[in-house]
């Protein structure tokens, strides 16, 4: 009896309890940056020896203004990153 039980237990469907009823994820231009835009690790760098922001923060900006790194300079000092000489 305990056998039997057990095995209908173990085939009971259990991964169905924990997946949500909503909508799954996707991707889309609301709700990710703009992946086309490749940001190098030398303009991250560049961006941080002359602003001392974090990584994230530089690679943030680089990907808001589509690479350009005075534009990405000047989106930082706005957001208050940029650290003082």
């Amino acid at each position: 009896m305990k056998t039997s039980a057990l095995l209908f237990l173990l085939s009971a469907p259990v991964a169905s309890a924990f997946v949500p009823n909503s909508v799954p994820f996707v991707r889309n231009a609301a709700t990710s940056t703009s992946l086309s835009m490749a940001v190098t690790t030398a303009q991250i760098k560049e961006l941080r020896d002359a602003t001392g922001a974090g990584m994230m923060d530089c690679k943030k900006a680089l990907i808001e203004t589509d690479g350009d790194v005075d534009a990405a300079n000047e989106f930082l000092r706005k957001a208050g990153l940029v650290k003082a000489d």
